[in-house]
């Protein structure tokens, strides 16, 4: 099924966050939001959502990257152009164009949420899903107490989440993690991560706690391990920055929007 696009509509919102959300780098109470609306030239339109942070603590795309990337270089490698089917979009948003790619896979994911739309199927099961539900988890931001913290993990176990993270930063990581694993006990699938908060001076604790995780408990301490072997060569650490990151399906509502984007075909522009 060929895929022709017309039009691309940028759009950023604000969501609210219910509590205040604190990581090692700071903390955040709400979130901007960058959607991307697709219509082809049929008509028909979908939803997707660029996963880029509002700034780059996480990774070196922002939404204000990802806006200025898709309006200047992808959309113009994907409106007007027939593609024959989804799959030769990603191709085409790479050849001769390195990085954002958070930006490329809001505009892909697009792409396949259309194609998929077209073919009077759920995106799940146009890709081959299956399942009509799928386990999920929670990531926990850093506490001011191990107890406060302890809290919250029953509370995300009670309500059935599959995996806990929990974040950490020097200072507030073994005794917090101790203290949940006792509470929830050895099965608990946990996850400590601190958003590259270490550098080699905090190795021991790092150590400490990778001998508190239970064997075969699927705990796992995320990046950090990768961060201290990185520091020591900057190939590798540019390396391990080079993520595939996908984009999901959003079906929010423009109403409110901060900003608004159009993006056509130059010979349909509206100015």
């Amino acid at each position: 099924m060929s895929l022709t696009l017309r039009q691309i509509a940028l759009r950023e919102i604000t969501l609210h966050l219910k509590e205040p959300f604190r990581i090692s780098s700071g903390v955040a109470s709400h979130r901007r939001i960058l959607l991307v609306e697709l219509t082809d030239a049929d008509g028909t339109h979908v939803w997707a959502e660029c996963v880029a942070g509002e700034a780059p603590n996480y990774s070196p795309e922002t939404v204000d990257t990802a806006w200025l990337a898709i309006r200047e270089w992808v959309a113009p490698r994907v409106l007007g152009r027939t593609f024959e089917n989804a799959q030769n979009v990603f191709p085409a948003l790479e050849q001769d164009f390195r990085g954002h790619r958070m930006a490329k896979a809001a505009v892909e994911m697009g792409m396949w949420a259309l194609a998929a739309t077209r073919a009077e199927q759920s995106l799940s099961r146009f890709l081959g899903g299956t399942r009509q539900e799928i386990a999920t988890g929670i990531s926990l931001g850093i506490q001011e107490s191990p107890a406060k913290l302890v809290e919250k993990a029953r509370a995300a176990q009670a309500q059935g989440y599959r995996k806990i993270k929990l974040k950490i930063q020097p200072g507030s990581d073994v005794a917090f993690v101790a203290a949940v694993r006792e509470a929830l006990g050895p099965d608990a699938p946990l996850m400590a991560d601190a958003n590259n908060a270490y550098t080699l001076a905090e190795g021991d604790a790092l150590e400490e706690l990778d001998r508190s995780a239970p064997p075969d408990s699927g705990a796992s301490i995320e990046k950090e391990i990768t961060l201290l072997e990185s520091q020591a060569n900057p190939l590798d650490r540019a390396a391990s920055e080079e993520r595939a990151l996908s984009a999901t399906a959003c079906a929010l509502a423009a109403a409110g929007a901060k900003r608004r984007g159009d993006v056509r075909p130059k010979s349909h522009a509206t100015g």
